[in-house]
């Protein structure tokens, strides 16, 4: 079992049969918008599946 957040989200997506996995960007000052949460970030690289993110 995976025990972080990110890996729940691609254990999910793999157990379900999904076809894309979207999620909402973290960070409320400007060099967090500028960059992604580590969660979301994560996801992007590991997925099997296309990853949507939301602004």
């Amino acid at each position: 079992m995976i025990t972080f957040l990110w890996g729940q989200f691609i254990e999910v997506a793999e157990d379900e049969n999904v076809d894309q996995i979207i999620m909402g960007k973290s960070g409320k000052n400007a060099i967090e918008r500028f960059l992604l949460g580590s969660t979301t970030e994560r996801v992007v690289r590991e997925a099997n599946v296309t990853v949507n993110v939301i602004i």
